[in-house]
């Protein structure tokens, strides 16, 4: 029964709009100012079989952060928010003005950015946590910190902060998503008031739907000016990371809190944990070495141990052990008894 209801749900996002399977779970008044007329699932024919599959479209936050880092280091675009211009650059200038770039090697910094938050290349606009270091708490801090009139001797000229206002609004929202769809309640010792959503209708769904009630009121300020906005994809992907969150959890999860979805988990990292194991054991796979290879890794002989450590620099891991010694075929009790005899007349 729970395997038809699932194959259900999944059919369902090929048929109805997200509208359509939120308004079952909220009120018309909570998904006000919503953009809901899109559709979040579409069948798809399978590589390999004669049959058609859901493929569900579900924006993970990583790639949305460097993504939405990356408008704001846009030379071409020129982001407006209430009137006041966002960028990179204006982030820096704060940064520069409060003396961390001078400090020198082995002392400690005021706050947790670098010349490589600021000095992109292609290689560091890869990088996730230097792209959620930008929209946190910490750069909203050296905002305020940097128009505090304390820290200015008198008849100093003091900045405005009405003048980093919407950036600081815009970040404490994005802030906000990264620490839901991270699901971690603690980092660093910092309780961060996060929990894995398990109800249809959760607290933090409806935070993601203010941070997109933000979006929106950016993108109608705009009156269609693209380079005041954010990248149409951007955007996009916005949409379908919140509303696919919420639309798995208004089909799968009971409002009695029995299920629990881990929203940390609805992006393609996993898959790609999975994919870089696969590439340890052969590094250019045919679709069949592929599929003996997923068996391979998923066997429970796999998660065993050390086997497979992840370098944070690479986009595939590396094996502890030979490709040699991986594929050996496993050795029998009675090949092991022998090598046991040979050892003790030894």
């Amino acid at each position: 029964m729970e395997q038809a209801k699932n194959r259900k749900a999944w059919k369902t996002l090929c048929t109805v709009s997200a509208r359509d399977i939120l308004e079952g779970q909220w009120t018309v008044e909570q998904l006000d100012g919503l953009l809901l007329d899109f559709m979040i699932g579409f069948e798809h024919p399978h590589p390999l079989y004669r049959k058609r599959v859901t493929i569900v479209i579900g924006s993970e936050m990583p790639h949305w952060g460097k993504k939405f880092r990356n408008t704001l280091d846009n030379k071409s675009r020129h982001l407006v928010f209430c009137g006041k211009s966002m960028s990179l650059q204006k982030n820096r200038d704060v940064w520069l003005a409060g003396g961390d770039a001078d400090t020198a090697v082995g002392f400690v910094r005021r706050y947790n950015k670098t010349h490589d938050h600021y000095n992109l290349n292609a290689y560091l606009k890869m990088r996730v946590f230097l792209a959620l270091q930008i929209p946190s708490q910490t750069t909203i801090q050296m905002i305020k910190d940097y128009c505090d009139p304390k820290d200015y001797k008198d008849g100093a000229e003091v900045p405005d902060i009405r003048e980093y206002q919407p950036m600081i609004d815009i970040f404490d929202k994005v802030d906000c998503l990264v620490d839901i769809m991270n699901g971690s309640a603690y980092k660093k010792g910092k309780n961060k008031d996060v929990e894995l959503i398990n109800s249809p209708v959760h607290r933090h769904i409806e935070e993601l739907f203010d941070v997109v009630r933000i979006f929106e009121e950016w993108r109608k300020e705009s009156k269609g000016k693209s380079e005041q906005y954010i990248t149409s994809y951007t955007h996009d992907d916005l949409l379908w990371m919140v509303f696919g969150v919420a639309a798995v959890a208004a089909l799968y999860l009971d409002p009695d809190g029995s299920k629990t979805m881990h929203q940390g988990r609805s992006g393609s990292d996993v898959c790609e944990h999975f994919f870089s194991m696969i590439r340890c054991i052969n590094s250019n796979p045919t679709m069949k070495q592929c599929i003996v290879g997923a068996s391979k890794v998923a066997s429970r002989n796999m998660f065993g141990g050390n086997l497979f450590s992840f370098d944070s620099k690479a986009n595939s891991g590396k094996t502890q052990v030979s490709a040699k010694e991986y594929l050996a075929p496993i050795q029998t009790i009675s090949k092991t008894k022998k090598e046991m005899k040979k050892r003790k007349h030894k």
